[in-house]
């Protein structure tokens, strides 16, 4: 189906409340379609003259846009169950050990690997873990993600002028851009163990004292395939409702920063002597912050990308060059994005060149 049948014409967003004029056959949205009426008693398509007598409820393309919502929704129900399922298949033993055939399956059937050794995960001695995620992360890690990075310079620059989108769609766009880095990119999560926590509860407590909670999230792509994103592997992950989950506004200006961090990034990178790994994220909770964690992330593909012999390019504001700067980073260079609004993206370019 072609999905500019579900745009308004006008306002070139979804729908809402669809009407459709009974002269000339073109829908609209009520409130669009009568504020317009307001100043032309034309149709914007046909230019035929209507009014708002005219017009009548396209109840088809209601039920349409419902149907895309419900789908998308069944959609997501069907892969928890499978991920559920494929979950319960594993041996039933314990925590570490669960963990453990986790990080080996990772490690094994990563189809993005080529060959990349995994790192040893897990800092010793410390209250979490290092792992990379699996589905039944995503929700989690989702949220952790959304949460964390309200701040950060793309993501203010998406959602502030759409605060109705803010959390739910911010949190959404979040677990398709986790569920697409899983099939195209490698994503580390900081899991807390909470051993430490509730010493003093009773012994039945004690499987919610090993529950794990993300606490951090990592996603970097591998030198193999640091060639943008793929539209078509977008859409696969569900992406197609980004229109009815997020706005037209929204969408579109992720689509414009995107494009426009990808040319710098293949602009800094073309003549770069060196393969290299493109570090997209890195999100600590902000209560786990300046306490190494985030370190201890960013290690797991330092040591990948020096044992490839491999760079490592990223983009960050100003805040945080000096965290990259004590990992061996180097500012390139500063880029802001053009547009009409002061809150425009501008970051700073960092390489990491590997150690011989």
């Amino acid at each position: 189906m072609d999905n500019d049948i579900l745009l308004d014409p006008i306002t070139m967003e979804i729908m809402s409340d669809p009407v459709i004029s009974k002269l000339c056959g073109h829908s609209f949205s009520n409130d669009s379609i009568i504020v317009w009426l307001q100043k032309k008693e034309t149709c914007p398509i046909c230019n035929i003259k209507i009014t708002t007598n005219d017009l009548t409820p396209n109840y088809s393309l209601r039920d349409i846009i419902k149907h895309m919502e419900q789908q998308q929704q069944q959609q997501q129900q069907q892969q928890q169950q499978k991920d559920k399922q494929l979950h319960h298949q594993q041996p039933d033993e314990s925590s570490s050990s669960n963990i453990q055939n986790i990080e080996n399956f990772r490690d094994i059937n990563n189809n993005n690997n080529n060959g990349e050794k995994a790192i040893k995960e897990t800092p010793k001695n410390k209250p979490y873990i290092i792992r990379e995620l699996c589905q039944d992360d995503i929700q989690e890690a989702a949220i952790l993600l959304e949460k964390s990075t309200r701040e950060d310079i793309f993501m203010n620059f998406f959602f502030n002028n759409s605060p109705e989108y803010r959390i739910s769609g911010g949190t959404w766009f979040c677990n398709k851009m986790l569920t697409y880095a899983l099939k195209k990119a490698r994503v580390w999560g900081c899991f807390e163990l909470n051993n430490n926590s509730n010493n003093n509860s009773n012994n039945s407590n004690n499987n919610n004292n090993n529950k794990q909670t993300i606490s951090g999230i990592m996603i970097a792509q591998p030198p193999h395939d640091v060639n943008g994103v793929s539209i078509a592997e977008m859409f696969k992950v569900g992406m197609y409702m980004a229109p009815i989950k997020l706005g037209v506004s929204v969408l579109s200006r992720i689509l414009k920063s995107s494009d426009f961090a990808e040319r710098i990034h293949q602009a800094e990178m073309k003549n770069h002597p060196n393969k290299h790994w493109y570090l997209n994220c890195i999100a600590i909770e902000h209560s786990y912050r300046r306490s190494k964690r985030g370190s201890d992330l960013i290690q797991h593909v330092l040591n990948l990308a020096d044992s490839q012999n491999a760079s490592i390019y990223t983009e960050c504001d100003l805040e945080f060059t000096q965290f990259f700067k004590t990992h061996n980073f180097k500012t390139s260079k500063f880029y802001q994005q053009h547009s009409n609004t002061q809150d425009a993206p501008h970051f700073y370019t960092m390489i990491r060149n590997f150690k011989k």
